[in-house]
């Protein structure tokens, strides 16, 4: 059963990694009221790197005093940082609604500093959580705004970032070739900078691409390695991710007791994280694991519960997923109206008109693309020449067919909002 991976997000200053052994003494410099908030709220700041991803429940309390205390002294630069996690902490715990709001208010804030790798770290933010909901043509309108940002700025991890989320967005349409080259260009890019959470993000994702295309060992073996790196950088919620996929394709190759064994210590581990979405998801597999073995009763339970609490938190693709565990496990039980009822339900959340609206963005993006190139290419091609009449005519009709194109770009948002 593939699905999405958790989303990369962006982290602002991600290149420190303070030891663990350190989060007590930075966290009492936090708590000394006696200390200037400069150093207090940069002690806070380095705890944060180390919590978040093994514990956003205390990244998130703290995140939020952090913020209060920038708020309070008005240093808007550490109020946007603790928004950062803030939000990421939402993220990791499956609340997405609070962390599109506090995404919005952090991008607000970079743009009153005019810091534009903030208004792009949170615009690739913003992007990641509607990707995760399954709301892709307003993940891909975020995406789009921050990357020439991260291409100006020469920064490798945000493109990195980007391109790998981007490379979901591919294989969600069934573009897997573009979804591989984009990941391919990503782990060079991780390999290059030694770069741990990229080079897992990377693996993980090559993963699904592999699972996708019935290359259920070779998936295996990409899983253990994104495994890997998640346990170098204690990305807690990365390993329960990744624990999940790999007890699925052992019970897609039909050894139950290793599908048993991974399965379940995802979901030991998301439940100590509150990760809800990431249980949903477990809970559909164990569904499936369970009716493998035979009781059908106890996997309509399993998979029931998933549904619900995808359809709480607004999960299309999840619940979809759940729907279809229902279907099979409902048909072996005989209940004909959990059959006919879970099977509409899953014909909506397939419905056709999110995907048709995604490839018509894609097909504008494309097209965009390529009216820039060949004016770029024309423009070349007069100056080679050497008349300045022509260069002047040429010129003219790159200028008229940008703002042909930047009309067309506003009318049609216009007309999306």
């Amino acid at each position: 059963m593939a699905r999405p991976q958790v989303m990369g997000l962006f982290m602002l200053l991600l290149f420190l990694d303070p030891l663990q052994a350190q989060q007590d003494s930075l966290l009492r410099i936090w708590k000394d009221r006696d200390r200037p908030d400069t150093v207090r709220m940069h002690a806070a700041g380095e705890a944060l790197r180390t919590l978040i991803y093994q514990h956003p429940d205390s990244a998130l309390r703290l995140a939020m005093d952090m913020h209060e205390t920038a708020t309070s002294v008005g240093d808007r630069r550490r109020q946007a940082f603790a928004l950062n996690f803030k939000g990421m902490a939402y993220v990791l715990m499956g609340n997405f609604y609070p962390a599109v709001v506090t995404y919005r208010e952090m991008l607000a804030l970079y743009e009153q500093l005019d810091d534009q790798r903030g208004v792009a770290g949170a615009n690739s933010n913003l992007g990641a959580v509607f990707h995760q909901q399954g709301d892709l043509v307003r993940a891909l309108e975020h995406y789009e705004r921050c990357v020439p940002v991260f291409e100006a700025l020469g920064d490798r991890r945000g493109q990195a970032i980007t391109a790998s989320n981007l490379s979901g967005i591919h294989r969600e349409m069934g573009d897997t070739a573009a979804a591989r080259r984009m990941l391919e260009q990503v782990l060079r890019t991780a390999e290059a900078a030694d770069d741990g959470p990229g080079l897992a993000g990377a693996y993980g994702n090559l993963g699904l691409l592999a699972q996708d295309r019935g290359d259920l060992r070779g998936a295996l073996m990409l899983y253990f390695r994104s495994l890997r790196y998640r346990e170098l950088v204690n990305d807690r919620s990365g390993k329960a991710l990744m624990q999940h996929d790999i007890g699925e394709v052992h019970r897609l190759l039909g050894q139950l007791d290793s599908a048993q064994h991974w399965i379940s210590a995802s979901i030991a581990l998301r439940d100590s994280l509150g990760d809800e979405p990431g249980l949903a998801q477990a809970l559909i597999s164990l569904g499936l694991l369970v009716l493998d073995r035979g009781p059908p009763a106890e996997a309509v339970g399993h998979c029931e519960r998933a549904a619900r609490s995808a359809a709480d938190l607004q999960l299309r693709n999840v619940e979809e997923k759940a729907c279809g565990c229902l279907v099979k496990a409902c048909e072996r039980t005989g209940d004909e109206d959990c059959v006919r009822r879970n099977s509409e339900r899953r014909v909506v959340l397939s419905d056709s008109l999110q995907r048709q609206q995604t490839r018509e963005l894609l097909a504008r993006v494309e097209f965009r693309k390529s009216m820039v190139a060949d004016s770029v290419e024309r423009a070349s091609a007069s100056v080679e020449q050497g008349t300045s009449t022509s260069s002047t005519s040429s010129w003219l009709w790159v200028a008229v067919g940008l703002l042909a194109a930047g009309l067309g770009l506003w009318w049609w948002r216009r007309r999306s909002a």
